[in-house]
């Protein structure tokens, strides 16, 4: 089984802050010029699709709006927070009755840095949020009706496989939020009007029994 993810960003202001530098007419550069307290907002739409043979056998669309926040500009890095509200009715399958007691999971903040022209660097906060997802994957098997729906095998290693997510900077910041590295990837890089763009990228293997 083949599973496939693309990341669409919508800008629903524009960004001002991309300066677009261009040394020649052949060439075209990316550098952010960002000040202190600077806010934009996006819509960020991340599809899943899985193929068996020619087959979609799954195609789910995932949106959110995220806020971008210059936190601190400096001569070498910038701190950005990028913060959302989660969808906790749809994305959990939670009733509007019980959606108080997980208030504290309504929203998300993740804390990254860039380099001076814009490239990310890093999640500072990703232990944060790993506390944050575990526990709430812990009160989601503790709620009643959830426990109907999966026996205590099945919901064991749900918990366990998004958990050893969350449990490494790499896994918040590769397969949680790779969005942010794909947002940032053209900072910092002179694209030719000539030339194709490429790259490659493995996907993750996952396994299913």
């Amino acid at each position: 089984m083949i599973s496939k993810t693309n990341f669409i960003l919508l800008f629903i202001f524009g960004f001002v802050g991309i300066s677009f530098c261009q040394t020649d007419t052949s060439n075209v550069s990316f550098v952010a010029y960002w000040s202190k307290g600077e806010q934009h907002k996006f819509r960020v739409s991340k599809i899943k699709k899985q193929w068996k043979g020619d087959e979609i056998t799954k195609n789910d669309t995932i949106l959110y709006d995220v806020k971008f926040e210059v936190l601190d500009s400096t001569a070498t890095s910038y701190k950005i927070k990028w913060s959302y509200e989660n969808d906790l009715t749809n994305i959990y399958n939670l009733p509007p009755e019980i959606l108080e007691k997980f208030a504290k999971y309504q929203f998300t903040e993740v804390i990254y840095s860039t380099t001076e022209m814009g490239e990310f660097v890093g999640i500072e906060n990703w232990e944060a949020i790993g506390k944050m997802m575990k526990d709430l994957f812990t009160d989601l098997a503790q709620y009643q009706e959830l426990e109907k729906k999966l026996n205590a095998n099945e919901l064991q290693k749900a918990m366990d496989s998004f958990i050893s997510v969350y449990s490494s900077k790499q896994g918040v910041e590769q397969l949680v939020f790779k969005e942010l590295q794909t947002f940032h990837f053209p900072f910092g890089v002179a694209f030719s009007f000539k030339e194709p763009i490429e790259y490659e990228e493995e996907l993750p293997k996952y396994v299913w029994r």
